[in-house]
């Protein structure tokens, strides 16, 4: 059974073709790059939701506490740690748009020079393109 599975094709995923390195025309370092900014913008946005969530949870319980000491304080941790959570999120994002702007670089919004040029089989390389200029297809 082994031995099928082996001598299978290679598996691709239509969905990513040309987007993360190999013959899309994108650099390595610019795919890994991608993928960690990919990665931190969901963390950050599942964080987010997380938050919104436990906040709910927290007010939830609450207001069905009927007046209990033990249940309104095990809310009322629940939303203080909730606010921390946030707090930490806006922490995050800022720390990395400051440090973005002090070293120029718009870490929340990179963009990347495509410079790889890709030559066709039994072909010549288009012109590459310049940062103004309309490119030749």
């Amino acid at each position: 059974m082994f031995a099928l599975i082996a001598q299978s094709e290679e598996i691709t995923n239509p969905v990513v073709t040309g987007t993360f390195g190999g013959q899309g025309g994108v650099a390595p370092a610019l795919a890994l790059t991608n993928i960690i900014v990919t990665v931190w913008r969901t963390a950050i946005t599942l964080g987010g939701l997380a938050l919104l969530i436990m906040l709910v949870i927290g007010a939830f319980e609450w207001i069905t506490a009927g007046g209990e000491k033990g249940k309104i304080e095990q809310a009322r941790e629940r939303i203080t740690q909730s606010i921390i959570g946030m707090l930490v999120l806006v922490g995050t994002v800022a720390i990395t748009g400051f440090i973005g702007d002090r070293l120029g670089i718009p870490l929340l919004k990179p963009s990347f020079e495509n410079n790889v040029t890709i030559t066709p089989v039994g072909g010549t390389a288009p012109a590459p393109c310049v940062p103004g200029k309309p490119c030749a297809n």
